[in-house]
């Protein structure tokens, strides 16, 4: 009868255990993968750098993007490092490729770029923490982290060394 009364008991403790688990529970969690990087736009003062990033929401409701923090560096050499606060929401249920654009200063990163010629392939390493507002366990940090090359853009009848002089006298 003990034997019997354990077994029940433990049964019991397992399912109540498991069912804050199952169906969008606490062990179910958001998975995103930083697919890559390119430059966007760009003008005078700044270039738009963009995040490519591939998140897969799990919960029943919409995830929206909280925030997200930056770093890009080149052979050890940071180009650019900073935060922005995207306003994207992941559907519910749905894997969606998102691209995160933050504008970055460029005067710094062509003057350690300055003997890189337009079309150039850089290497780059990017880190990237997105934070997500999840339905079950609020908001949690996702830390990503990509190795790659990147095209540096062509800027059509303006040299690089004619934008690094632009930018110094400002």
């Amino acid at each position: 009868m003990r034997c019997r009364t354990c077994v029940v008991l433990v049964v019991l403790l397992l399912i109540v255990s498991g069912a804050g688990c199952s169906g969008g529970g606490g062990r179910v969690r958001p998975r995103a993968r930083l697919a890559g990087i390119h430059f966007g736009e760009l003008d005078r003062a700044a270039l738009e750098l963009v995040f490519d990033v591939e998140i897969k929401n799990p919960y029943s409701a919409g995830m929206p993007l909280t925030s997200m923090s930056y770093r890009l560096s080149s052979k050890r050499i940071e180009l650019a490092a900073g935060s922005a606060k995207p306003n994207t929401t992941i559907a519910a249920g749905a894997k969606e490729k998102v691209s995160l654009p933050v504008r970055v200063h460029y005067g710094e990163i062509l003057r350690i770029l300055k003997d890189v010629e337009p079309g150039s392939r850089i290497p780059y390493e990017a880190e990237l923490v997105l934070s997500v507002n999840t339905e079950t366990l609020s908001e949690i940090e996702m830390p990503l982290r990509k190795k790659g090359k990147v095209t540096l853009p062509f800027i059509s009848g303006v040299t690089y060394k004619r934008i690094l002089e632009l930018v110094e006298y400002e």
